[in-house]
């Protein structure tokens, strides 16, 4: 992540407070935070002067104004790291929340998350980050809060429930209850697979993508599978055993690349060709061969030699059907393409060949191999076998 990067945090929610200002700025403070209150100033006159008043009116009961302005902090945990000081802007959006989709929100920028460019560990800095965004939210309880390292647009929300926009997952996302009523129970989001839940006491549910905002190794991104899916397709884990072979999508004679695998090089051992038994789907970089195939009924064929490849496979990660004669069942490639239905969409553009000499995304990326007429895949085979 380079320079240019900066957080991102969005609080959106209807209903200001008396003290939304005060919780916001408590928020940060009691989580290894320093704000720009000086020795003369408490909270509540940071927030007369965000009001627009002085602490003299408050105290008088006159109605306050909404608050509209913005207060710096920054990380100022006393330990034996020298953190550097970079500060963080909340601004505060509070005159009319109605016309504002986040009333409140935090900017600043996001280096200092990239543990490879600094010389203390950012991890205590990142936990008390989210411990705050948590406890603001506690605050404030919005429909919807986003913590987010930007530029990346598809992952805060755009809009009002329901157009909300949120596509991905950002780094921390807080689901208010509007927003849990039209993805799910609570238990639901709770159980969404991804580094960390939390419960809030409002009822709202805390979803955390991963150990850090972003993608740097070692990353503990949590449970395998699609947050995206779960949340906002109503899957469940059962859907860790239903597959998804996006080769179904081919017409009678389409073309496509398929990367594949052979059991001799595969990660992990299996007795027989059925993919709810393998103990983990090949990393998709993982490959022997990438085939320009033809699918010829539920199987698909080599493109230059016509010999057989692999079956489809069913949702149950069957194949279908039986393997041609002369196909031993070792000797049936295993596709990468392959996913469950947790997982993300397998990109099937990514795969389709309009002709032998339009090779796909894929084979751009990677190659292809051309398997000459008459020559088979394995070397093992003196000719191929062809339907």
């Amino acid at each position: 992540m380079g320079d240019d990067s900066w957080l991102l945090g969005m609080v959106c929610f209807d209903a200001v407070g008396e003290t939304t200002v005060e919780d916001v700025l408590r928020a940060f403070l009691q989580n290894g935070f320093t704000a720009e209150v000086g020795q003369e100033e408490s909270i509540e006159a940071v927030a007369d002067r965000l009001h627009g008043e002085s602490s003299a009116d408050s105290a008088s009961g006159t109605e306050l104004l909404g608050a509209d302005g913005s207060v710096n902090v920054w990380y100022d945990r006393d330990d034996e790291y020298n953190h550097s000081r970079h500060t963080y802007t909340i601004d505060f959006h509070l005159s009319d929340p109605v016309d504002d989709i986040a009333p409140v929100t935090i900017r600043g920028p996001g280096a200092w998350i990239d543990h490879t460019r600094q010389n203390h560990d950012v991890q205590a800095q990142v936990e008390e980050l989210v411990d705050a965004f948590e406890a603001l939210a506690e605050a404030t309880d919005p429909w919807v809060a986003v913590l987010a390292i930007m530029p990346d647009g598809r992952k805060i929300p755009t809009d009002r429930l329901p157009e909300h926009g949120i596509e991905k997952l950002p780094f921390v996302t807080v689901f208010g209850a509007a927003f849990l009523e039209r993805i799910g129970s609570r238990e639901h989001v709770l159980a969404t697979p991804v580094y960390e839940t939390r419960a809030l006491d409002t009822g709202s549910v805390l979803v955390r993508t991963r150990d850090l905002p972003i993608v740097k190794l070692p990353l503990d991104e949590g449970p395998s599978g699609s947050p995206e899916k779960h949340l906002f397709e109503g899957l469940s884990a059962e859907d860790h055993n239903r597959f998804v072979d996006p080769f179904h999508e081919l017409a009678e004679g389409e073309l496509a690349t398929d990367l594949v695998l052979c059991e001799a090089h595969a990660p992990f051992e299996w007795e027989g060709m059925d993919y709810s038994t393998f103990p983990e789907l090949p990393d998709r970089d993982e490959h022997c061969h990438v085939l320009c195939v033809r699918r010829h009924g539920q199987k698909l064929w080599e493109a230059h030699n016509g010999e057989f490849i692999r079956r489809l496979v069913a949702e149950d990660g069957q194949p279908i059907g039986d393997l041609p004669a002369g196909v031993p069942p070792d000797q049936e490639f295993i596709s990468t393409a392959i996913r469950s239905a947790y997982e993300e969409d397998p990109p099937m553009h990514m795969y389709r060949m309009d002709s032998l000499d339009d090779p796909s995304v894929y084979a751009s990326i990677q190659g292809m191999d051309a398997i000459p007429e008459g020559e088979s895949v394995w070397a093992d085979r003196e000719t191929p076998v062809t339907r």
